[in-house]
């Protein structure tokens, strides 16, 4: 009990004393920033670069999903009722994975769309 009350009241101390103590000097006039002109060419490369990069992670992703669930499925219908089980078991990460490998690289693919349609504006 003695414990929490201290460190409480360390706390406040500390925060009043951070507070307090932070003083901001500004030498930066916002006037004199004049910003060149945006060239959207500089983009390009680095958005064919990621939508280059999405798609290859997407297509060995969705591979490699097809094949495990290929060979879950052979090793389910093979298996005994116990084995059975434990397949069921490892097929909710395994699901759980294609759906989050599948959204990743949808969202990624998403963002890509609209930085390439913000800079061709």
């Amino acid at each position: 009990m003695k414990k929490t009350k201290i460190m409480k009241v360390l706390c406040i101390i500390l925060i009043l004393f951070f507070s307090l103590s932070i003083t901001v000097k500004a030498t930066i006039n916002p006037d004199d920033f004049q910003p060149g002109a945006i060239d959207t060419s500089d983009a390009q490369p680095i958005t064919d670069l990621g939508k280059t990069i999405a798609d290859n992670v997407s297509a060995i992703g969705i591979v490699v999903a097809v094949i495990t669930l290929i060979v879950l499925g052979l090793k389910y219908m093979m298996g005994s009722v116990s084995e059975k089980a434990e397949f069921k078991k490892s097929m909710i990460p395994y699901l759980i994975g294609v759906v989050i490998l599948v959204g990743i690289t949808q969202f990624l693919n998403l963002i890509l769309t609209i930085v390439q349609s913000s800079t061709t504006t």
